[in-house]
């Protein structure tokens, strides 16, 4: 999967790149053989329920936010959940019981090491394999951040994360598009999808074609903690994500001045000449440098120049706010499935 999606992913469907029309019959065959390895595989069933965070598209749109709110929410209501989690970008195949004492990026990735802040995390490549694991280590619910359309393990609700900005972009399939397969085919898999951010009015219209039918919960991608110190504070923001533009528009949303911003790919891995370039224009411009959580989990365990970026980084923690309407929605979402399950 590319770590930078290219641009021409999101130009309107109306005016279709060069790229994207050669590509489109690729991309409708890519779409069949996605439908294809669903139709030939039976998903194993836990005996647990499992609650998969997904996207239809490829690229940064939530999913592991939206995965902790779930996870929390599951907390509060005197479920013990556990994530279950590809470990991508790891080198551990597993089933690995996330340490995160020792684990570092190269072994497990780096959003494990985000989520087991909040719920233990297995990641196993072989999710059904993982799925098995967490049930023999005291879990009541497994939550799957990703793997959506992954057909190897039944799901007992699938939440699907949508930047609402981009939305589909140009509607195409991988590599025409973003999509990883036909709108259609994926939105009668999923439960329901959470539409975060505002959207534009072109993409709003286009999203409330393609999900049309399916409930629909908003919510947005809010700081957690206390974020004085960036109002009115000029700033080098840097960050490897899926959509660092977001990342950047929170700074400035916040208060911030962004003199300096610096895009990585998707899951970077900052080497000694990315850490001389970010602190080299930080003491040259004698201005703080700001990143996000995923990236600092990147960060940490490092040594010589990589480790004084992170000595020298401030983050910024995250969270998806609900509104009202949206959180009696989720809630209810997640009680019923959790019933459906446990009163088979």
């Amino acid at each position: 999967m590319l770590n930078t999606p290219p641009s021409w992913w999101y130009a309107t469907s109306d005016n279709p790149s060069f790229a994207a029309r050669v590509l489109h019959p690729i991309g409708l065959l890519y779409g069949e053989i996605v439908k294809l390895r669903w139709r030939m595989q039976t998903p194993h069933c836990s005996s647990l329920p499992v609650i998969c965070i997904g996207n239809f598209d490829a690229g940064g749109a939530g999913k592991t936010p939206l995965a902790i709110a779930v996870a929390e929410y599951l907390k509060v209501h005197g479920e013990t959940p556990y994530f279950l989690s590809r470990g991508y970008g790891g080198n551990l195949s597993g089933p690995h019981l996330v340490n995160s004492a020792h684990d570092r990026v190269a072994d497990v990735g780096d959003e494990p090491l985000l989520l087991v802040q909040h719920a233990p995390v297995v990641i196993a490549r072989d999710r059904r394999a993982g799925a098995d694991f967490i049930e023999k280590h005291g879990a009541s619910v497994i939550v799957m951040d990703d793997g959506f359309q992954n057909p190897s393990l039944a799901k007992d609700m699938s939440l699907i994360a949508i930047d609402a900005q981009r939305g589909f972009g140009n509607g195409n399939i991988i590599p025409a598009g973003p999509l990883r397969a036909p709108v259609a085919f994926q939105k009668d898999l999923a439960s329901a999808a959470v539409l975060l951010g505002e959207p534009a009015d072109p993409v709003k219209s286009a999203l409330a074609d393609n999900l049309s039918g399916l409930p629909i919960l908003t919510g947005r991608i809010a700081p957690r903690g206390d974020t004085h110190w960036l109002s009115d504070m000029q700033v080098i923001a840097y960050a490897g994500i899926g959509n660092p533009e977001k990342f950047f528009a929170t700074l400035r949303e916040l208060g911030a001045e962004i003199l300096h911003a610096r895009a990585f790919p998707d899951h970077h891995v900052y080497s000694e000449s990315d850490a001389e370039r970010l602190l080299g224009l930080a003491d040259k411009s004698n201005l703080a440098l700001v990143s996000t959580e995923k990236d600092a989990v990147r960060l940490r365990g490092t040594k010589g120049t990589v480790g004084a970026l992170r000595e020298k980084t401030r983050v910024l923690t995250i969270e998806i706010a609900f509104d009202a309407t949206s959180r009696e929605l989720l809630s209810q979402l997640i009680t019923d499935a959790l019933r459906s399950k446990r009163s088979r």
